[in-house]
C-alpha cells in the first residue's frame, strides 16, 4: 500500500524522521552526550540495523531467539559507548 500511494509513503517519511530525532535524542541522553554527536548516529544504526534483521527474518521463532540475542547485543553497545565518552 505505502510503494503505490505517494502521500501515505510520504507520511510514514514525515513520521519515520520525527521518530528518527526523538530516538536519537533519548539515545544522546542515555549515553550523556549531545545529539549530534556521532555516538548517538552509531547507537542510532545499530538499532535500526538490528531490528531490521530481526523483521526480515522469515521464522516467527528463530525472531524470538533473535531478539534477545538484539537486545544483549544493544545494551552492550550502549554501555561501552557510555564507557567510551566517560573516559574521555
Amino acid at each position: 500500500m505505502f510503494r503505490t500511494n505517494p502521500t501515505l509513503r510520504a507520511l510514514t517519511s514525515v513520521q519515520n524522521e520525527e521518530a528518527a530525532r526523538v530516538v536519537v535524542s533519548a539515545l544522546a541522553q542515555e549515553i550523556g552526550v549531545a545529539d549530534d554527536h556521532p555516538a548517538t548516529r552509531i547507537a542510532f544504526g545499530a538499532i535500526l540495523g538490528a531490528f531490521q534483521e530481526c523483521e526480515l527474518l522469515p521464522d516467527p521463532a528463530a525472531g524470538a531467539e533473535a531478539r534477545q540475542s538484539m537486545y544483549a547485543f544493544l545494551q552492550a553497545g550502549l554501555a561501552a559507548l557510555k564507557t567510551q565518552v566517560a573516559g574521555r
